[in-house]
This record gives C-alpha cells, structure tokens and sequence, in this order.
C-alpha cells in the first residue's frame, strides 16, 4: 500500500473562492475545461506552452496543466532544463489547449513567474509515485549525471534506464517510501493577460477575446483589497444563486429543445426527410455577459472567425 502524505493547499490560493468559476472569464473556461476532462481524451490536461528565448527562437513542446485558479495556470518542469532557461531569459508565454472532441480551443497569452516553495511542494505530492520518481531522476539539476539539459548517446541512456531502476528500488516495488522533492523541479504559473475561446461547434466558429487592462485591474484592487474580494465574492455568489434557482428551468427547455430538434424535419426535393439543425441561433457564450459577473479588469470582444 503506498503510503503518501496528504497535500496541504497553500495560502493565497483561490481568494476569491470558488465564487470565482461563475465569474467572467473563468466561468466559460471552467465549463469547457470540466467538458473536456469528461470527454475521454486521456491528454485533455495537457497543452502546448510556447516560449521564446533570448535568441528569439520560438519553441513549443506539451505540458501538463497542474492547476489553475483566477491567479492564472500552472504547470511544472525542470528548474534547470530549456524551459526554465528560455523563460528566464523571456517571462511571456502562449499556452494552447486543442479538445478535438468538442471541437474547441483555447488560447491563453501571459506572463510565467515561479510559484512559491510551498506550491511547488503541494504540486509534488498531487502527482502520483511513479510520476514523483520520474522527476526525481531526471530534475536534479545541472550537476546531476541524468538531467533534460543535454543529450545522451544510446549507451548513455542505456545507464539511465539503470539509474532509474536501482533509484525506484530504493523506494519500494509497489512505491511505498516518501520520494523527496527534486531540487530542481518546481511549478511555474502563466498569469493570463488574454484567453481567447474558439467554438467550432457553431457553424461560424466563434471566438471570443477576453483582455485584461492592468491598471483597470489595479483600479479595482485600490482601497481596500479586503474590500475588493468581499465584492467579487458577493458577485459570484449572486451569480451562483441566480444558477441554481434557473437550473430546473434550464433542464426544461433543454429537453423541450432537443424534442424540438428531433420533431424539427424538412422534406427534400426528392421527398427525403432529414433533420433541420437550428443554425440560426446564437451559442450561449455569444450572450451578453452583466459586468457584475466579470472579474474586474477583464473585457470581452468578439472577433472575426
């Protein structure tokens, strides 16, 4: 039985609380990310994160989403690996999510900035024990004889698979011991600037831009920062009791609308009946979003498919 401390949630995360999912634009991602992790795609977690170093080669490779709250997203690496050092040298960064089965992406521009000790710890034993033993042999540094800093001949790497099977032996066969932090391994949150939602499920491909303004957004938190969250959670909460007192009625219209759809036929020229899908309705994210269910700062376009 492998025996695994319970991960402690640092401070400071999520201040404004859940509340914050039904606020603009968290509440579309939340929607869609929950959509996705349901689908069955086994890599819905997982995104191309694009840097740029100090030679201005673009560079893009799959990683996984750790977390994500309103403060931004977060993934983990090697401290000490190419990311790290492009991101060093160039703190911005594109992430792009592609869920092929529901036909939508995401994109999210932003600033990357490492995440505290203690987030970094709390990330580590979320992972599971094969996935903390891979990082263990492979995140300890420049200095260690196996990092993902340079390249290895075949016979090298054959030491590697060595390596990491006498150090996975050292822990258990199931893992049942503790695997210590990596000193070089650690999380990294990309603070968006702009999310852009693309919805290929309507005819046009709708997307939709949310910008942030910084000194909008450092408007809002002038005063009283208690203030400020005490408004955006009052905010959210309004927003989630109006949710839940129109969910009854929601699930009505929903299942008068799909008998609708299926009694909704047309007949062809050659007198063939087919289903008329109802194009001509807007989706719902192409709503009007009130501006008390907007995180402050945040703005909304549309733009041109």
């Amino acid at each position: 039985v492998t025996s695994q401390p319970t991960p402690v949630v640092p401070e400071g995360w999520l201040q404004y609380g859940k509340c914050a999912y039904t606020l603009e634009p968290f509440r579309t991602w939340h929607q869609w990310w929950r959509q996705a992790l349901r689908s069955g795609d086994r890599w819905s977690h997982n995104m191309v994160l694009c840097t740029c170093g100090a030679d201005g080669q673009p560079e893009g490779r799959s990683v996984t989403l750790h977390l994500w709250d309103e403060n931004g997203f977060v993934f983990c690496t090697n401290y000490e690996g190419p990311k790290a050092e492009q991101l060093e040298a160039n703190q911005k960064a594109s992430a792009y999510f592609k869920w092929e089965e529901l036909s939508r992406h995401v994109k999210i521009n932003g600033t990357v900035s490492k995440v505290s000790a203690k987030e970094t710890e709390f990330l580590f034993r979320r992972c599971r024990p094969e996935e903390q033993l891979h990082f263990y042999t492979s995140a300890g540094g420049r200095d260690h004889p196996f990092n993902q800093s340079k390249s290895y001949e075949p016979s090298e790497l054959a030491a590697y698979v060595a390596h990491y099977r006498d150090t996975g032996a050292q822990f258990g066969s199931p893992i049942d011991k503790e695997v210590p932090l990596p000193r070089a391994w650690g999380g990294y949150r990309l603070t968006p600037s702009s999310i852009e939602f693309i919805d290929h499920t309507v005819p046009w491909s709708e997307r939709v831009l949310w910008t942030l303004d910084p000194q909008a957004a450092a408007g809002a938190n002038a005063g009283s920062s208690e203030e400020h969250i005490n408004d955006v959670k009052k905010a959210g909460e309004t927003a989630a009791e109006t949710e839940a007192e129109t969910a009854t009625e929601t699930q009505a219209e929903t299942a008068a609308t799909e008998a609708a759809e299926t009694a909704d036929t047309t007949v062809t020229p050659e007198g063939t009946s087919m289903q008329t899908p109802n194009y001509c309705l807007p989706s719902a994210s192409s709503a009007c979003v009130p501006v008390d269910r907007v995180v402050p700062g945040w703005s909304r376009h549309l733009l041109v498919p």
